[in-house]
């Protein structure tokens, strides 16, 4: 979060996050054909929906119930990211977020998702509102490509919980708690919510059951 941190702050619009995670699909070419198959398989699905389910439910710490919506983006239907539809997308976006009460609470919910503490939110908070809303609308677009198998999937934290209900054993498991580990470290707070307490608990169960073995 600290690398994507420095890339918002350089105005650089057209700049990703490093890929977070391979998702334990047998190592980092899992996504080239005649590859290793994967060591478990999930159905997965466009991230852009997603992510911005995620970052729309975030709360912030000391703040009111009511949080404002982020605006409804076209689901797009292609499996490739091309700077020419990022522009589009930046455009929908600009032209959606307009209003400052709008635009202050998603700059909050930005820097909630990025972990960020005080000292950190303080010299950003005195930023001009023109500048605030390219933030948002870069974050959000960037978040949408980012941290996802082959630049347009991801495993969600509902996926992961199917495969942990699922009663996996053996390498299965230990692939599934691999690929968990590392998107757990490199995801945004709001996947680590998602993910939640039912996470946990499953977690807990398995390792009992290991322990009990």
């Amino acid at each position: 979060m600290e690398n994507q941190w420095n890339n918002l702050q350089s105005g650089g619009r057209d700049k990703q996050r490093k890929k977070g995670f391979n998702a334990g699909l047998g190592g980092s070419s899992g996504c080239e054909d005649g590859e290793r198959k994967p060591k478990f398989h999930l159905h997965v699905k466009n991230i852009k929906d997603d992510v911005l389910d995620r970052f729309a439910s975030i709360r912030i710490p000391g703040g009111k119930k009511e949080r404002p919506l982020l605006p409804h983006v076209k689901h797009s239907s292609s499996s490739e990211w091309s700077s020419s539809s990022s522009s589009a997308e930046f455009e929908d976006l600009s032209s959606k977020i307009t209003s400052e009460k709008e635009i202050l609470g998603l700059f909050e919910k930005m820097m909630e998702d990025m972990n960020l503490n005080e000292d950190k939110k303080a010299p950003l908070r005195e930023k001009d509102l023109t500048t605030k809303r390219e933030m948002v609308i870069q974050y959000i677009v960037t978040a949408s490509k980012t941290g996802s198998m082959c630049s347009s999937h991801q495993i969600t934290p509902q996926e992961f919980l199917g495969e942990l209900k699922s009663g996996v054993t053996d390498e299965r498991l230990m692939a599934c708690l691999d690929s968990l580990r590392v998107s757990l470290t490199s995801n945004p707070v709001s996947w680590v919510q998602s993910f939640g307490h039912e996470g946990l608990g499953l977690l807990l169960d398995i390792l009992e059951k290991l322990l009990h073995k």
